[in-house]
């Protein structure tokens, strides 16, 4: 997959819309990358973030890294309005003994100011918290299951992974009792 196919879907999908943190954990949720958390409602002190209209997620797949930008116009906390900011995360990938892939977090999140004005440590401190929430320190690609012609379970494991000029590519193999 190219970093440019997520990219411009999260421009189309994301750009300009307003999530609070209980979308955005719901949101990541269905993509798999969450680990599931238990549902929950929205307080008052919620993080609420608005996505930028243009990169409001920005990819690049590169020296077996997946680096994240996430693009906020305004980012509320517990009412306050703390300007525009981008958080930027990355991610490398390594192969376990159990046929997946782990995809592990090498950095703490870091947020930055558009404005070029300092946070207040604690506000700092609460937000990277949230978004840690939201982003695991690491989670596995594993085994992928097929239907197969004589009913026996089949499946994809993951043999190798690279991110390298743009493009992440996973190579899997077959098992299973029945490779039909």
């Amino acid at each position: 997959m190219h970093q440019n196919f997520l990219n411009e879907s999260e421009e189309r999908d994301l750009g300009g819309r307003t999530f609070d943190e209980v979308e955005l954990e719901s949101m990541f949720k269905r993509s798999g990358m969450v680990e599931k958390t238990p549902d929950r409602a929205v307080t008052p002190d919620e993080l609420i973030l608005k996505f930028c209209p243009q990169k409001p997620v920005d990819y690049l797949f590169e020296s077996n890294q997946i680096k994240v930008n996430i693009c906020a116009s305004s980012i509320r906390l517990e009412g306050k309005d703390l300007g525009a900011a981008t958080l930027s995360l990355a991610y490398h990938l390594r192969p376990t003994n159990n046929d997946s892939l782990e995809i592990a977090r090498s950095n703490d999140l870091a947020l930055h100011s558009h404005s070029g004005g300092h946070l207040p440590e604690e506000m700092r401190e609460t937000i990277t918290a949230r978004f840690d929430r939201i982003f695991p320190w690491k989670f596995e690609l594993g085994r992928v299951s097929l239907p197969s012609k004589k009913n026996h379970l089949a499946g994809l494991v993951v043999s190798d992974a690279i991110t390298s000029g743009g493009w992440f590519k996973i190579e899997m193999q077959l098992t299973g009792a029945d490779k039909d």
